[in-house]
């Protein structure tokens, strides 16, 4: 203590620059709370902010996400992003704690993000917990190269989790390796696939990424004179959208092998960070590339203001005949991204809106300042009457934001609501929202689909808070049908067993046995089977799969059929 009180006793500027060798997290948690002086010196946010992402001290982490109602308010995406930031920080105590404070299941997403951290004893702590097919490591292994962790890369490729057939999984992988700029990683996993020499790299994939992630003689070494027909405006676009100090010349040259100037390069770069974007598509215009509708819309999409009245500038507004189909895809991307400014200038710029619609898009994305811009303005221009729009679809939208401020924002103002705003709470993934419009009195009448979308998220708060309120089951079986083709995890179907979801066998076993989180039967290799049986032997232990069973006589479960568990029929 008594050295560290001595470092405030310096000249600031001295104190400054030993702090700047310090972990800002340590600084944050630690260093400031020694003293007064301590507090004043390390005031700027530079000091107080705690970045998730990298080591936070055990005991901070969890006096913060321990607490009672800490992530009540969080949606699930944002319980999603606290779960992978402390993945990638690599401290699995952690993680545990996040695990509990959030009530999520670990999933696929989260596995990729601890690859990508390239922490390997937490990346191996965590695939003991997962359980996923060979087709979704071969994801896991990209995220890894994708951060150029070659050690999880090679421990993957080690343990034997991927996909067989190099094209499935170490194509990908040498790929993200190479748009991350990591040409080790890269260079391994190209040498994994056991091709001839230079094969891989006329791989469409892996060619677009290292024209993206490495300079101009990486590009040249590689370039086949061929691929200028084939791959052209690809190739073309990558080069215009990459990271490197050299990207104009990559450009050029590739002009120079014969590669067309497209749209697709100014798309893509209009939704580049806004300077950037504003800088790449002036450069672009210079030499001749077209901007179009699609350019505007990915600018407004990402709210790029400067590059947007450039590209207004140069693009007439769609006609009225074409308001729907092309400038309302621009307005909609703006108002879906809470850009208020990018809205606003597409209008007076005369690119048409269509009001319902942009206001479901701001809905959906709690955007509360853009909704009352559309119903402040854009309403009474449109001569659409208050009424007309502040109704229960709308509501609906807006409880998919899991934003409480919207809700009570919307409500304030007369939106009428109904029960399908429990559907899009629960969507949400936010436990406030569900609680709130039950408080406020919102019409309750739970029909079992609410459980759907929690079960294929691994949602276990949301699950748990929609049970409390009493939603039932629904029909025939379906939440557990529906949980089961979504590659909901072991713990997640006892949970609804042992919570008394009802069972309809032979549909439960149709779904173990079909495609699962958009891999086909036959992609799943040996996991499917196996996951199946796991399924059964579950479902046997509650008595819903006995070893004999009839094809067409109901089996009776403790209760009867009027039980909560109901009927399950014999498998097919």
């Amino acid at each position: 203590m008594a050295v560290t009180l001595q470092i405030w006793s310096l000249p600031a500027e001295l104190a400054e620059r030993i702090l700047s060798i310090v972990d800002s997290n340590q600084v944050a948690t630690s260093f400031r709370l020694v003293s007064k002086d301590a507090a004043a010196l390390c005031s700027g946010s530079k000091y107080a902010t705690i970045h998730l992402s990298q080591p936070v001290a055990p005991h901070v982490f969890a006096s913060k996400w321990l607490a009672p109602g800490a992530t009540r308010e969080l949606t699930l995406q944002e319980r999603r992003q606290l779960l992978c930031l402390t993945a990638a920080s690599g401290v699995l105590q952690n993680l545990e704690v996040a695990l509990v404070a959030t009530d999520c299941l670990p999933t696929a997403e989260l596995l990729r993000a601890a690859a990508a951290g390239g922490k390997l004893e937490l990346f191996t702590w965590l695939t003991t917990r997962v359980s996923l097919p060979a087709c979704e490591y071969d994801r896991v292994l990209s995220a890894a190269a994708g951060g150029g962790q070659t050690h999880v890369c090679e421990w993957l490729h080690a343990a034997g989790l991927c996909t067989l057939d190099p094209s499935l999984s170490l194509l990908p992988a040498a790929a993200a390796a190479a748009h991350g700029g990591h040409r080790g990683t890269m260079e391994w996993a190209v040498a994994q696939c056991g091709w001839p020499q230079g094969a891989a790299y006329q791989e469409p994939d892996l060619l677009r990424a290292v024209i993206h992630g490495f300079d101009l003689p990486a590009l040249q070494h590689v370039w086949d004179p061929r691929k200028a027909s084939i791959l052209g405006a690809m190739c073309v676009t990558a080069a215009a959208g990459s990271p490197t100090a050299d990207w104009a010349a990559k450009v050029e040259w590739l002009e120079a092998q014969g590669c067309p100037r497209t749209n697709t390069a100014a798309r893509h770069v209009a939704a580049l960070p806004d300077a950037e974007a504003l800088a790449r598509l002036a450069w672009l215009r210079g030499r001749g590339y077209p901007l179009n509708e699609e350019t505007v819309q990915a600018a407004a999409g990402r709210g790029n203001t400067a590059a947007l009245q450039l590209l207004l500038a140069e693009v007439p507004a769609p006609r009225p005949e074409q308001v729907f189909f092309r400038s309302q895809l621009a307005t909609l991307a703006a108002a879906g991204g809470g850009h208020l400014a990018a809205l606003q200038s597409l209008c007076a710029a005369g690119w048409g809106l269509q009001v319902p619609s942009a206001l479901d898009a701001a809905a959906c994305g709690g955007h509360v300042r853009v909704i009352d811009w559309l119903l402040a303005v854009q309403a009474p221009a449109a001569g659409l009457a208050m009424e007309q729009l502040l109704g229960p679809g709308l509501f609906h939208a807006a409880a998919k934001s899991g934003s409480v401020e919207l809700l009570a924002w919307l409500r304030a103002r007369g939106c009428g609501w109904d029960f399908g705003a429990y559907g899009g709470a629960a969507e949400s993934g936010c436990v406030a929202a569900l609680e709130w419009l039950a408080e406020q009195g919102c019409p309750l009448r739970l029909t079992g689909h609410e459980y759907v979308a929690p079960c294929s998220e691994c949602d276990m708060a949301t699950l748990r808070r929609l049970r409390q309120m009493g939603c039932p089951w629904g029909v025939d079986g379906e939440v557990m049908r529906s949980a089961i083709a979504a590659g909901a995890p072991l713990p997640l179907l006892q949970w609804l067993l042992e919570a008394g979801c009802s069972v309809n066998v032979p549909k439960a076993l149709r779904a173990a046995s079909g495609s699962v989180n958009g891999f086909a039967a036959p992609h799943l290799g040996d996991w499917l089977p196996m996951r199946k049986r796991a399924i059964r032997r579950l479902l046997r232990r509650f008595g819903w799969y006995p070893r004999r069973i009839t094809l067409r006589q109901p089996l009776a479960v403790a209760g009867g059929a009027d039980a909560p568990g109901g009927v399950a029929h014999g498998p097919v």
